[in-house]
């Protein structure tokens, strides 16, 4: 009887006053309506990664760009194209050949993801559940090319998304969000994704999971949070050997503007191989983005 009941409450009509998904970024779900009368959504989001002082890890300034289609009220069909910009790091200890960039830096498209979510909820809970591919066949794994070094420096700085960012890789994903208002202006969240990824080249398949609990200040005109992304390595090759958990603390805010929104980001990694993002060799990044429901 409470299966039935749950199932019943995430497929009745959303209200006119919680429509919109409460996500913090355009390709988490930000701009997305339950509304059937809402068509579509576009968004993109720019992310900063600095170098600082003599860090061996060079800046990177990755671009998402996507938009979503819904052909039926409960479906969504999303596209996510990815521009990987970075730029070489510079200082007496730069060492390190892998994450250089020789001539400077590199411009690379990512992989094209497609996904397609199933959309279901109300005022207090909303469900948004799919399956996703990404694949670049105009990548390279060839580690003394530009285009090669700037999908890695983005990758470092959006790992929660690194589907978009490994070369010569066809990448499956389950992607689940879950929003939950138990009193007026408090949402959880919870992301989730199952990842599998095979190279084309012939290294080692990988598995993945990566989830990300949250809470937030949501309004009419603005939300304010926090969630806590997190990536653990189940099989394969890891960012850094022993060691297959990354772990981050993400504040956001996010404007709402009727159907437009503007959204920012921090990403603070706090553990090893990416943390504490403060100390020497540590990362952080800050995201910002906006889009539109049509």
């Amino acid at each position: 009887m409470r299966a039935l009941l749950c199932v019943a409450i995430l497929l009745a009509p959303p209200s006119a006053l919680a429509q919109r998904f409460q996500a913090p970024s355009g390709p988490l779900g930000a701009g997305l309506s339950l509304a059937p009368q809402q068509t579509g959504r576009v968004y993109a989001e720019m992310s900063a990664r600095i170098n600082r002082n003599d860090i061996q890890r060079g800046s990177a300034f990755p671009l998402v760009f996507g938009g979503g289609y819904k052909p039926i009220a409960p479906l969504e069909l999303q596209v996510q194209l990815p521009v990987g910009i970075s730029i070489a790091p510079s200082g007496p200890n730069f060492n390190d050949p892998e994450l250089s960039i020789e001539g400077g830096g590199g411009v690379a498209l990512g992989n094209l993801q497609l996904l397609v979510h199933a959309l279901l909820g109300n005022e207090t809970i909303r469900l948004k559940a799919g399956l996703s591919v990404a694949y670049g066949p105009w990548t390279t794994d060839d580690e003394g090319k530009p285009g090669y070094k700037a999908l890695r420096h983005s990758r470092l700085t959006r790992l929660e998304d690194e589907a978009l960012w490994l070369s010569e890789t066809v990448a499956l994903n389950t992607p689940v969000r879950l929003e939950y208002n138990p009193i007026k202006h408090l949402l959880l969240s919870g992301d989730a994704a199952l990842g599998f990824y095979f190279p084309t080249d012939g290294d080692e398949n990988a598995v993945t999971v990566a989830f990300a609990p949250g809470a937030s200040f949501v309004s009419k005109y603005i939300d304010l949070g926090g969630r806590f992304p997190t990536l653990i390595a189940l099989a394969g090759p890891t960012l850094e050997a022993d060691d297959r958990a990354q772990v981050a603390f993400e504040p956001y805010v996010r404007a709402n503007l009727g159907k437009a929104f503007l959204n920012a980001r921090w990403t603070i990694y706090l553990d090893d191989p990416l943390g504490f993002a403060f100390d020497q060799g540590g990362v952080w990044a800050l995201h910002f983005g906006g889009g539109a429901g049509f």
